[in-house]
């Protein structure tokens, strides 16, 4: 147990590292351009490549927590990673976590520890049913579509410069990257499991490699969108939450965990879910991280035109003064 928690919390971390130094690095180059295209630009960013790095070492340590506990363990515990996000966005600024900030953090910490200790709520060990597991991927890929398709006529806007509300938008890529998140995680232990009892031959020729590497791109790029179009908040709180529902649901139907049988169990488990969301809630909603962000280029290069803009527009309407 100890071993599963503390390989969850160092990936947490790393995963938080690596989300703060992207964004800033995403948050630059603005909403300018195809997803692809961002990410073309990111990879010349060395900031941004060593963001890439941590988040390496974070997949490494998720890998080694999925392969001896359960999805269902894992994916809720890395939720903490919003709780190192708040100070890593601000470090080298002058702003302090404020009483939501730690309330928030309070919050996910009790509901964490609510979730370990109710008995039931979700066994350390699973067996993945790889046809199960299969059968879900067209939903969760028509999800994704879906709010992927919804994103496309706000970023329009954007590059227009309209008014489209940011955070909403970042939360919506938060959205579909944290179903990418939650299937990568499940196929991280298809893989790692062929990997060491079948060998690298057979791995190459069965499917959950090739699914983690779809699941994993898939999620880096709607990740990227996320951090290009808001700030650090809104996009990593709702990965943050929406990765270990479905990690959740992913255990009960594929993994063979057993929901809570009791209605102690049910009811802790439930309790558990509103400390964590109203901790991360608070935690989304924090204007320290807010104030910390830099602001996307896009945004930045449209002030400072209307900046420009205002001070001609008032040195032509002023008469000269006479002496």
């Amino acid at each position: 147990m100890a071993a599963i928690v503390g390989l969850s919390l160092l990936a947490a971390f790393c995963f938080a590292a690596a989300s703060a130094i992207q964004q800033r690095a995403a948050a630059r180059e603005g909403v300018k351009g195809r997803p692809i295209a961002l990410v073309r630009r990111l990879l010349r960013r060395r900031a941004w490549l060593a963001g890439w790095g941590v988040n390496v070492i974070g997949f490494f340590s998720q890998t080694a927590a999925l392969r001896i506990g359960n999805v269902a363990v894992v994916q809720p515990l890395l939720t903490t990673q919003l709780l190192f996000a708040i100070p890593l966005a601000t470090t080298g600024m002058k702003v302090r976590p404020t009483k939501h900030d730690w309330a928030g953090a309070a919050a996910v910490c009790a509901g964490l520890v609510l979730f370990l200790q109710v008995r039931g709520a979700a066994p350390l060990h699973a067996h993945p049913d790889r046809d199960r597991l299969l059968e879900t991927i067209p939903f969760a890929g028509a999800v994704v579509g879906v709010l992927a398709a919804a994103s496309l006529h706000p970023r329009r806007q954007l590059k227009k410069g309209g008014h489209a509300p940011r955070p909403v938008l970042a939360s919506v890529f938060g959205v579909a990257a944290g179903v990418c998140f939650a299937y990568t995680a499940a196929f991280i232990v298809l893989t790692s499991s062929d990997l060491l009892d079948r060998g690298v031959l057979e791995t190459a020729v069965d499917w959950p490699g090739y699914a983690l590497a779809g699941s994993t791109a898939l999620g880096i790029i709607l990740e990227q969108q996320a951090f290009s179009v808001g700030t650090l908040p809104p996009a990593l709180s709702t990965m943050t939450i929406v990765n270990p529902v479905v990690a959740y649901v992913l255990g009960i139907v594929a993994f063979h965990t057993r929901p809570p049988q009791t209605s102690a169990a049910w009811a802790g488990l439930l309790c558990s879910a509103v400390l964590v969301s109203a901790g991360v809630w608070l935690l989304a909603n924090s204007r320290t991280a807010q104030h910390a962000m830099p602001e996307p280029a896009a945004a930045t290069a449209q002030g400072k035109t209307a900046t420009v803009a205002t001070s001609t527009s008032s040195r032509e309407e002023t008469p000269p003064t006479t002496r």
